[in-house]
């Protein structure tokens, strides 16, 4: 009997005590951005020109590129040049184009770009993954 009062009133000592003020906490700190020159990974998957229905003869210089945004990065400015298809094809993404509205952007949804626009985007927890078709007036003959 007197082993289970013992274990009892250790019990009851320990419900009733006054809580540690931290349970190992640390105070906020100030978010970690991604510095904009380790933000993004480049792999281009087509550059040439191709010839487009409706008109016979009509040429353009089509890139498709596939883009890895690192988590926690905000770029002022996205590389796009001509005409560009965005499609998000992993993560999420907030983006601004010529300083419009924000929006948001998850897997499987795209927006177009027009060409002489600049595009902002943002990442939060997690890397984005994004592919890109850029298509413009080919260089040459």
């Amino acid at each position: 009997m007197r082993k289970t009062t013992t274990v009892l009133s250790i019990a009851v000592a320990l419900a009733v005590a006054p809580a540690p003020v931290s349970f190992g906490q640390e105070p906020a700190r100030e978010r970690y951005r991604t510095p904009p020159e380790q933000a993004l990974a480049r792999s281009e998957r087509f550059a040439g020109t191709v010839e487009i229905g409706g008109e016979p003869g009509r040429r353009v210089q089509a890139v498709l590129t596939n883009w890895i945004v690192a988590n926690d990065a905000a770029l002022d400015r996205f590389p796009v040049s001509g005409l560009t298809v965005f499609e998000v094809r992993g993560g999420e993404v907030a983006v601004r184009v010529d300083d419009g509205e924000e929006r948001e952007y998850r897997e499987g949804e795209w927006w177009v770009v027009p060409a002489g626009s600049t595009l902002a985007l943002e990442t939060e927890d997690d890397s984005v993954v994004l592919q890109t078709l850029s298509l413009s007036e080919p260089d040459g003959p």
